[in-house]
């Protein structure tokens, strides 16, 4: 069971930096801006919208990635704290094995 445990663990664990470091891969704006003129073609500026939606979907997905950290973060707390309560409760068991049955 531990072995699972760890295994989903471990999977969740590389899954969610993978996700992050795509993520925090992006072009900032500034080339975007030092571009832009008065003299701009179409063609020019529809390339540049499109670079603006995407980085924009990326401040997004960053988001939405941070705030998904607290989740990995508790799902590795809750493993640790999953070995520890089952230590707890197979010594309870071994306990109430062991003591006298009530007549």
């Amino acid at each position: 069971m531990e072995v699972l445990d760890e295994r989903v663990q471990t999977a969740s664990r590389a899954g969610f930096r993978a996700v992050e470091a795509n993520a925090r891969t992006g072009v900032s704006s500034q080339a975007l801006d030092a571009r832009r003129n008065y003299q701009m073609s179409w063609p020019q500026f529809v390339r540049e919208v499109t670079q603006r939606n995407e980085l924009k979907e990326q401040a997004v997905n960053n988001a939405a990635i941070l705030k998904a950290r607290p989740l990995a973060d508790w799902s590795e707390r809750a493993a640790t704290l999953r070995k520890a309560l089952d230590n707890l409760y197979a010594q309870y068991r071994e306990a109430v094995r062991q003591s006298p049955a009530p007549k």
